[in-house]
């Protein structure tokens, strides 16, 4: 895997004994300067080399001026994507977000990654299926990246809990080509060493961080960034080998709401004011991630889950 980074100390919060050699762009093979002076407003970055039998670069920018999220979707719309199993990561930055461009609040020290995959095949429920993908990923990556006092679970329909705190958020997108899936860009944000202060809300009362979770407070961003591209790697290739439904099991079983009652309120792109849809007791979830309350045989596919119990 190529690595190229433009600060040499965030670079080695992720990984060990890199030989980082400066370079300038008249270097990289045309696909990958192409690809990378999106990314870095710098003329000299410093590369290195490791070894991997599943990535292919990974960009790190410690301060991004723009979401390496929303400049991979630009690029891939655009067909400028050339480079298969590309990883970002960023330091800090003001334009992260989540869902529904609900701003993220970054910081030093958590992870705000960012993955593009071009999986070259057919799927059916795409956009269930891979943010089930990065969910899980994600989720498998915490739970092995220490021991914690609570277990973490998946809050539908794309956030990492431990009970009411939110620790994580994942995002998925995708593009198709006469039915075949041509690309998907993940992306991902891991509260590590700090819990961001943000305003509380019925979605969310709390934040937290992992190390606030973990017994013994000994997980890094070194620590979970493995873990989690090599969760990433595993799934994806149970995806390209058609077992999508392990994903979407793994998914289910680590469900937040299962047995909770829940207030559904609508999720309005605009300044809105949010509306109750239903209400109820979670009884299952569905293969395309639908949520089933008891007291309603219809189908939920959207909204923003309040937990009442």
């Amino acid at each position: 895997m190529i690595i190229l980074t433009d600060n040499i100390d965030f670079t080695l919060r992720y990984f060990e004994d890199l030989n980082l050699k400066k370079i300038d762009f008249t270097q990289l093979s045309d696909n990958i300067r192409n690809l990378t002076k999106h990314f870095f407003d710098k003329k000299e970055i410093y590369q290195a080399e490791t070894k991997d039998n599943f990535w292919n670069l990974c960009i790190m920018v410690n301060e991004a001026d723009k979401s390496q999220y929303d400049i991979l979707v630009e690029l891939m719309g655009n067909n400028e994507i050339y480079t298969d199993k590309i990883i970002c990561l960023t330091g800090i930055s003001k334009s992260l977000h989540g869902f529904r461009n609900r701003k993220w609040v970054s910081e030093q020290g958590n992870i705000h990654l960012s993955v593009f995959l071009k999986p070259k095949i057919k799927i059916e429920n795409v956009s269930g299926v891979f943010l089930a993908y990065a969910a899980v990923s994600t989720l498998e990556a915490i739970k092995k990246s220490a021991d914690y006092k609570l277990e973490p679970k998946i809050k539908w329909v794309n956030d990492i809990f431990f009970e009411n705190a939110k620790v994580a958020g994942v995002l998925a997108h995708s593009s198709q080509r006469d039915g075949i899936i041509t690309g998907v860009i993940l992306g991902i944000g891991i509260n590590v060493n700090s819990k961001p202060e943000v305003e509380a809300t019925k979605f969310v009362p709390e934040t937290t961080s992992l190390i606030e979770n973990a017994k013994n407070n000994n997980t890094s961003e070194m620590i979970v960034f493995k873990n989690l591209i090599q969760s990433l790697k595993m799934n994806f290739e149970f995806i390209i080998e058609g077992k999508t439904e392990k994903i979407i099991e793994e998914y289910k079983n680590n469900s937040l709401l299962i047995g909770k009652k829940v207030r559904i309120w609508s999720d309005p792109y605009t300044n809105e004011k949010p509306k109750i849809l239903n209400e109820g007791i979670v009884t299952k979830i569905g293969n395309n991630l639908e949520l089933f309350l008891d007291n309603s045989n219809e189908a939920i596919i959207s909204g923003r889950p309040e937990v009442l119990n």
